[in-house]
């Protein structure tokens, strides 16, 4: 015997009439102010062993849909995933609630969104924002969204990387199951669903589409002729091969970053961490022309050092990114040779130095103290093996 019967909605002649169906009267009557729709069934309680009517909760369709035809789909859809869920063994006594209401994966995604948004920086929640959107469009088109927390499996979020994969390319499913990794490590650590499913997905192989890097000679070129002819964007490049930074971590610099007596300074990296750097002799020797002393000041703003921008860190580093770009081109670089290839030439030729006098895992571990990096792992993907001249001496050079 199926511990539930009698699933439906509440008024029945949404059950029995079509769309076209309803007179403009009717539409109007069953959309008056304070009259609900809702999904009832009634279920076997366990512990009285009699059937108990259960009402769904209607996750806010009367409030959202006020126009007859969009509640009359919503409700309708409602009705099916709970049908689903009932039919795939999904018990109302099992379900998880919150505010009164049973969690849905829509509503479980918005609460991590929310936790989120007070702990990571504004580029990074918008990666996430994106990426819930995105399965939220798939989950809505395949009629689960607003199905409880508990009726889930891996394979629906499995069938959805794929599709991304097939639709767009391997790395960016990889770079979304990464971001949405942590939604769900953050709601499976918050209780608000019951198995991390996305742990169960692996990373999948991809072409080796690393930065290019450029030789010590390439490197050395370019940052004499920036000198020349672009000093503001030659300083932004020393810090990112010099100081081992990422360019979005150079935009976040403020005059108070700079400690030019103990030749250090401070920045918000990766993982949301400050770290304090060592400063290149170079780089000081530069930055003593300047004044720093108003420590809330933008070191690095659109044409000049120290002073105001009123634009956000992710348009400040593709606004300096674009700078170079042109740069690049003129100087005949093509395709893969970026900002960020200067961080993975430094780490390069660092590692190449330091392996002089010591061993591989020795010099490894070295240069993460000097890059920032937490694993042997993380690091290994900037050090890159080629053919141009490595020379034994470079500015910035690890001693």
């Amino acid at each position: 015997m199926k511990p539930w019967k009698g699933l439906a909605i509440y008024p029945k002649i949404i059950e029995t009439k079509t769309l076209k169906e309803f007179s403009l009267q009717e539409k109007k009557d069953l959309t008056r102010k304070g009259f609900r729709w809702y999904v009832y069934f009634r279920y076997l309680n366990p512990e009285t062993n009699k059937f108990q009517k259960i009402i769904a909760p209607t996750l806010n369709i009367n409030r959202n849909f006020p126009k007859f035809e969009d509640r009359y789909r919503e409700m309708r859809e409602l009705r099916d995933s709970i049908k689903r869920m009932l039919e795939d063994g999904k018990s109302p006594f099992d379900v998880q609630i919150v505010d009164g209401e049973v969690l849905t994966m829509d509503k479980a995604l918005d609460l991590s969104l929310e936790r989120k948004k007070v702990k990571v920086g504004s580029e990074t929640y918008k990666s996430y924002e994106i990426r819930v959107k995105q399965l939220k469009a798939y989950l809505k088109k395949r009629g689960v969204l607003k199905s409880d927390t508990h009726s889930f499996s891996t394979k629906i979020f499995r069938e959805f990387f794929n599709q991304i994969a097939k639709e767009t390319s391997v790395a960016n499913r990889n770079n979304t199951l990464a971001a949405l990794g942590s939604i769900f490590t953050d709601m499976y650590k918050n209780e608000n669903i019951p198995e991390n499913w996305l742990k169960r997905l692996d990373k999948e192989k991809t072409a080796n589409n690393r930065f290019k890097t450029y030789s010590h000679q390439q490197a050395s070129k370019i940052i004499e002729y920036l000198e020349e002819a672009d000093p503001v964007m030659a300083l932004f490049i020393k810090f990112i091969g010099y100081n081992f930074l990422r360019p979005v971590e150079v935009v976040r610099l403020k005059a108070g970053d700079i400690d030019l007596e103990n030749k250090l300074l401070s920045v918000f990296v990766k993982q949301g961490k400050s770290k304090t750097k060592r400063i290149p002799d170079e780089i000081v020797s530069t930055l003593q022309n300047y004044d720093l002393t108003k420590s809330d000041k933008l070191l690095f703003n659109k044409s000049e050092l120290v002073g105001t921008w009123k634009r956000d860190e992710a348009g400040r580093r593709n606004y300096y990114s674009q700078r170079y770009m042109k740069i690049k081109k003129e100087l005949g670089y093509g395709e893969g040779y970026t900002m960020y290839s200067f961080r993975h030439t430094y780490i390069t030729i660092g590692y190449q130095n330091l392996r002089k006098r010591l061993s591989k895992d020795d010099a490894m571990d070295t240069l993460m103290g000097y890059t920032g990096h937490e694993s042997r792992d993380g690091l290994k993907k900037y050090i890159h093996y080629h053919d141009a001249e490595i020379v034994g001496e470079y500015k910035g050079e690890i001693e």
